[in-house]
C-alpha cells in the first residue's frame, strides 16, 4: 500500500528520511508536540485570519473527508478558496490561499507568521504546485504572504499593511521538478519494515528542530565533539570516529577558545584567567544594577504602538549593590493590562539611579529591549539610551572563556554557567525554566481570555523565573571576585 505524502511528511522527509518513517510508521516513538511548538502553530492560524480579510467573497472548505469533492466543487464557482484540498499521485496538499486569475488559471498563495521568505517556505511550496497542477488545476503564479515587521499599530490591526506579498514563482519553478522523484523516494523510504540508518548532522535541528533527536544522538558521550564552541568540522569528526573532545588529535586546528576547553576537561576543573577577570571586575562602577528583562515577541502586535515581533519588555528584575561587599537590594517589576505599559516599565525602570554599572548576561538583548522601549515610549528615549551607553555584559568573562567550567559543554549561557557556581539553586524544578516559556505564558494569560487563577499561577511563576536570573548574576559576580583574589 503506497503511503500518503502530505506537505507536513514531505517536509520532514526531506530533512531527515528516519524522521518521516518513524511519523508514519512508529507514530507513538513521536513526542506529542510541545508548549513552544503549539504556539507558532497558534501565532500563524492568527496570522491566517487576518490574511483571510483581504479576499471577501472567499469560500473556505471546511474540515472532513469530502473536502477535496468540496474543493473540486469551489473551483468551479471561481472564487478565492481557503484550505482547498488536492490529491495527485500518492500525494495531497491543503492550499492557504487559492485566488482565481483570467478565465482558467490560479494563484497560490501561501500565508507565514514570519518576516521573509525562506528556503523551506519554497519547498513547501513547490509540493503544492506539484499536487494542485498534478490534480488538473492550471497556476499562473505562486505568492508568499508574511509579516512586514515595520508595521506599527495604530487602532484595529490593519492586514493591509501587517501583511506583505511575495511573487516566488521563479523560485518555485526551480524546485519543482524534483519533488516527483523526492515523493518516489519517501515513499520507498515508508514502505521499508525498519527505519533508515541516518548519520546525524546540520540537518538534525535545520531548518526545524527534530523530535526524535534525543534516540539518534543517544551514542554519542559525555564532552563528546559536538559541544566543540563553535566547531564547524564537528560532524566530520564524527564520521571519522571521533567523538570526544579529549580524544581529539593534534592535527586537529582548534582556536583559543576550543583548547581551553579540552584543556578543562582534560583536568576535570575549571581553565581561569585571573588577570583578566580581575580587569573586568575592575572596569565596573558602584553603585551595580544587575538587571534582566522579559519580553514579548508576537506576530500580531498587541497594542497601539508596537511592531510585530518587537521585543517589549513585561517584566524586568534588578538587584542594587551599592558598595563592594554590600548585600543586594531587590526591585522588580510585572506588567498587568493589555495597554501599551512602556511608561509604566520606564517608570519603574527610574530606580536605576544616574551613575554605576548597569549589568546584563548578553547584554545585546537587554540593548534591544530598551531600544524598544525607546520606540514606545518616545519621551524617554534620552534616559533610555543613557542606560544602555553604561551597561557592562557579565557574560564577558565566559564568553572569552577567561573561566571555562567542563560543565558548561562549550555554552556560555546563564543557564550553562549558574550551575557550575551554585550547586543548591537551578531551574530544573521551576515551572518557567526558559524565556520563551515566560513570554509565551505571558501572553496567554494577559492578552487572552484566562481563568484568574491561572493568571495569577503565571505570574508567580514568572517573578520566580525573573528573580533566580538576577539572583544568580549577583551570586557570579561574588564568584567572580572570590577567584580575582
Amino acid at each position: 500500500m503506497v503511503s500518503i505524502i502530505s506537505k507536513t511528511k514531505y517536509m520532514s522527509g526531506l530533512q531527515c528520511p528516519r524522521l518521516l518513517w518513524f511519523i508514519v510508521n512508529e507514530p507513538d516513538k513521536i513526542p506529542p508536540i510541545d508548549e513552544e511548538t503549539q504556539f507558532v502553530f497558534d501565532q500563524g492560524n492568527e496570522v491566517g485570519r487576518f490574511a483571510k480579510i483581504l479576499f471577501s467573497g472567499a469560500i473556505e472548505i471546511p474540515e472532513g473527508g469530502n473536502a477535496i469533492e468540496n474543493t473540486q466543487t469551489a473551483i468551479k464557482q471561481r472564487k478565492t478558496i481557503f484550505e482547498g484540498a488536492f490529491s495527485y499521485n500518492g500525494t495531497f496538499a491543503k492550499i492557504d490561499i487559492l485566488k482565481p486569475v483570467g478565465k482558467q488559471e490560479w494563484n497560490i498563495i501561501e500565508v507565514k507568521s514570519s518576516t521573509q521568505v525562506k528556503d523551506e517556505n519554497i519547498e513547501d511550496i513547490a509540493f503544492q504546485r506539484y499536487v494542485v497542477e498534478g490534480s488538473g488545476l492550471k497556476t499562473r503564479s505562486c505568492q508568499q504572504m508574511f509579516i512586514n515587521n515595520e508595521y506599527v499599530r495604530n487602532g484595529e490591526i490593519d492586514p493591509t499593511k501587517l501583511l506583505q506579498q511575495e511573487d516566488v514563482t521563479d523560485r518555485v519553478s526551480l524546485r519543482l521538478p524534483l519533488v516527483e522523484n523526492n515523493v518516489k523516494e519517501m515513499q520507498r523510504v515508508l514502505a521499508l519494515t525498519k527505519p533508515p540508518e541516518t548519520s546525524i548532522g546540520p540537518h538534525c535541528s535545520n531548518p526545524y528542530g527534530c523530535p526524535i533527536n534525543e534516540e539518534c544522538w543517544a551514542f554519542l558521550p559525555e564532552h563528546n565533539v559536538t559541544d566543540l564552541y563553535y566547531f564547524k568540522q564537528k560532524f566530520d569528526l564524527i564520521r571519522e570516529g571521533i567523538l570526544r573532545i579529549a580524544d581529539l588529535p593534534a592535527k586537529v586546528k582548534l582556536s583559543e577558545k576550543q583548547r581551553i576547553q579540552k584543556e578543562a576537561i582534560k583536568k576535570g576543573k575549571p581553565i581561569v584567567n585571573k588577570k583578566e577577570i580581575e580587569e573586568f571586575l575592575n572596569a565596573l562602577e558602584y553603585p551595580i544594577y544587575c538587571l534582566d528583562f522579559e519580553t514579548l515577541g508576537v506576530a500580531i502586535p498587541p497594542f497601539d504602538g508596537a511592531r510585530p515581533y518587537q521585543k517589549i519588555p513585561f517584566q524586568f528584575s534588578l538587584q542594587v549593590i551599592k558598595e563592594p561587599m554590600a548585600e543586594a537590594e531587590f526591585q522588580e517589576f510585572l506588567a498587568d493590562g493589555r495597554d501599551n505599559f512602556a511608561q509604566d516599565v520606564v517608570k519603574a525602570l527610574r530606580r536605576i539611579g544616574p551613575k554605576g554599572t548597569v549589568l546584563a548576561y548578553h547584554m545585546s538583548f537587554e540593548k534591544q529591549v530598551l531600544k524598544a522601549l525607546e520606540e514606545l515610549s518616545p519621551r524617554d528615549s534620552l534616559w533610555l539610551r543613557s542606560i544602555s551607553e553604561r551597561m557592562g555584559d557579565l557574560m564577558a568573562p565566559f564568553k572569552e572563556f577567561w573561566y571555562y567550567h567542563p560543565d558548561q559543554h562549550g555554552s556560555c549561557s546563564l543557564k550553562a554557567v549558574l550551575p557550575c557556581f551554585l550547586t543548591n539553586k537551578g531551574y530544573e524544578d521551576m515551572e518557567i525554566k526558559e524565556g520563551i516559556i515566560a513570554s509565551m505564558r505571558y501572553y496567554i494569560t494577559h492578552f487572552k481570555d484566562c481563568p484568574k487563577e491561572e493568571k495569577e499561577k503565571v505570574r508567580r511563576n514568572l517573578r520566580e523565573y525573573c528573580t533566580l536570573d538576577t539572583e544568580g548574576m549577583v551570586e557570579i559576580l561574588r564568584r567572580l571576585e572570590e577567584i580575582a583574589k
